[in-house]
């Protein structure tokens, strides 16, 4: 049986950007190490609904949510936190993948585009119906659902977490495009009736080959 593939998902609000190029340093290779590949490499989310202001988002993937653990609580990477730490506020989750029968879709790739959303739902029961207004609309678009609700693990950060929905699009632009349609402004007045949300627009890396083997390191350009 194949397994759900495992996420590493930092919301990151620098504040020393020259510091912060040490933490890349070090991040980087801890990555490459761990087998996991860069889906979002950094650079600024564009945030649609909610409040957060964040400087970064990076979306790491691993082939388990084993080895993404594995990778946090590793020797590696928690030299590189304390970097990080002296230049950033950070909130950093592990999150399980959605089924694997249902992401025949996700290949690997760069350009891509994703759709972050972090829902908390008001009335449970009648929120329920929104996904099965999204769900078809999401198709519609080529999306596929990388991550979809599960128990998220926060390992950093003091958040109450909410369900987390990450999906994934051929580019940015389809991203958009899905988000903006007009079947979808309609299913979305549901979940605003029934939620909170917080929901970001993200591009994924623009070279493959660095994301996987080299890492952020080599796309960041000193501010």
């Amino acid at each position: 049986m194949t397994q759900a593939l495992g996420y590493c998902l930092a919301e990151i609000t620098v504040h020393d950007a020259h510091a912060y190029q040490d933490y890349l340093a070090k991040s980087a290779p801890a990555v490459a190490a761990a087998g996991g590949r860069f889906l979002v490499h950094g650079g600024s989310p564009e945030v649609i609904e909610g409040d957060r202001r964040l400087t970064r988002v990076a979306l790491l993937e691993f082939p388990s949510v084993e080895q993404a653990q594995d990778f946090y609580q590793g020797t590696a990477y928690q030299e590189a936190i304390a970097l990080r730490q002296r230049a950033a506020s950070c909130h950093y989750t592990i999150l399980t993948g959605n089924d694997p029968e249902n992401m025949s879709t996700h290949q690997p790739g760069f350009n891509k585009g994703y759709v972050f959303a972090e829902v908390h739902p008001t009335d449970l029961e009648k929120y329920m119906e929104y996904p099965k207004l999204s769900t078809p609309i999401v198709q519609q678009y080529g999306g596929t659902f990388i991550v979809r609700g599960g128990a998220p693990s926060i390992v950093e950060g003091d958040r109450k977490p909410g369900r987390i929905v990450i999906t994934e699009y051929d580019s940015p632009q389809r991203a958009r495009a899905f988000y903006y349609s007009p079947a979808y402004q309609e299913a979305l007045k549901w979940r605003l009736r029934y939620s909170r949300s917080h929901l970001y627009l993200l591009t994924g890396t623009q070279d493959g080959a660095l994301a996987q083997h080299v890492g952020e390191t080599a796309m960041v350009s000193p501010r």
